[in-house]
C-alpha cells in the first residue's frame, strides 16, 4: 500500500500533505546534517514528507509558515543572522499552535528561557551535546503524535488517504456519482463511501446539517438560519440547512 503525496497550489504557494520538516540554522554543515537526520528516519515510516532549507528567517520563510495543509516540524537556531528564533517561535505560534518546534542551538544558556515563555517546544538541544541522537529521539516523538492526531482516513486500491479532521469544512454526498465529497481548505476528496458511514469517524464538533451534508462546525463562525446559510472561519459559505437539523445545530452553537 502506497502513501499518497498530494501537492497542490494556491497563488503559487506550494501546499504539501503529509509532513513539511522546516529547518532553519545559518550554518549549511547543521542543516545539512539534520536534513541527513530526517531523511534516514523517514525511511522507517510509510508517511510521505518534504524539507524546506533555510539559511535566515526571511520572507520565503514566513511564506512557508503561512503555508495550509500539513504537519509541520521546525528544528530553529535561537539566532540566525542577529535575528531571534525566539521571536520567530512566537510569531509561529500566533497562527499555529499544533505544529512541533524543536530549537537546535549553541545558545543552551537560553533553554530555560524557552521553556517558560509560553511557545511550547517539544524540546531543546545543545549544538554541543550529541545533537544527532537528541534529535533522532524529539523527531520520532513529533512524527507519533501527528500519526496519533484525528484523521478521515480511506483507501482506494493503490493510494491511502489521512485528512486531519481540523481541515475538513463539510461533507455532501453525490447521488448521482454515490460518492461522498470532502471540502477542505485545499482540495476535494471524492470517496466511495456513504455519509453514515464517514460520520462514524468523525469526532462530535461534526453535525448533520441535511441529510446529505456533513458540517464541521467548528469551522463555523455564523448560522444564517432564516436563509439557510452556514458560513465558515475562511469565509466560504454553504445553503444546506434543513428544518430537520436545526435544532441541533443550535444546540451545539449554544453550548459552545
Amino acid at each position: 500500500m502506497y502513501v499518497v503525496r498530494l501537492i497542490l497550489y494556491s497563488k503559487g504557494v506550494e501546499i504539501e500533505y503529509m509532513i513539511s520538516y522546516i529547518v532553519c540554522d545559518n550554518n549549511k554543515d547543521i542543516v545539512e546534517n539534520v536534513c541527513n537526520i530526517i531523511d534516514t528516519l523517514m525511511m522507517k515510516n510509510n508517511t510521505d514528507y518534504k524539507i524546506h532549507k533555510f539559511y535566515n528567517y526571511n520572507q520565503d520563510f514566513f511564506q512557508q509558515v503561512s503555508v495550509k495543509g500539513s504537519n509541520k516540524i521546525y528544528i530553529l537556531d535561537i539566532e540566525v543572522r542577529e535575528k531571534s528564533g525566539i521571536d520567530v517561535a512566537r510569531r509561529i505560534r500566533e497562527i499555529d499552535l499544533q505544529s512541533a518546534i524543536i530549537f537546535l542551538t549553541s545558545h543552551s544558556e537560553m533553554a530555560e528561557f524557552v521553556i517558560y515563555n509560553v511557545i511550547s517546544p517539544l524540546g531543546f538541544i545543545s549544538k554541543f551535546d550529541n545533537y544527532e541522537e537528541k534529535l533522532k529521539n524529539l523527531l520520532n516523538i513529533a512524527v507519533k503524535q501527528f500519526g496519533s492526531r484525528n484523521l478521515l482516513k480511506f483507501e482506494t486500491p493503490k493510494m491511502c488517504y489521512q485528512i486531519p479532521l481540523k481541515d475538513i469544512m463539510y461533507i455532501t454526498h453525490d447521488s448521482v456519482d454515490r460518492k461522498s465529497i470532502v471540502i477542505t481548505d485545499y482540495t476535494v476528496f471524492r470517496i466511495n463511501r456513504s455519509l453514515s458511514e464517514i460520520f462514524e469517524q468523525l469526532g462530535p464538533e461534526f453535525k448533520y446539517s441535511h441529510r446529505a451534508c456533513i458540517v464541521n462546525m467548528e469551522r463555523v463562525i455564523k448560522l444564517d438560519m432564516k436563509n439557510k446559510l452556514i458560513v465558515f472561519d475562511n469565509g466560504k459559505t454553504l445553503d444546506l440547512i434543513s428544518n430537520n437539523h436545526k435544532k441541533e445545530l443550535r444546540e451545539y452553537v449554544n453550548a459552545n
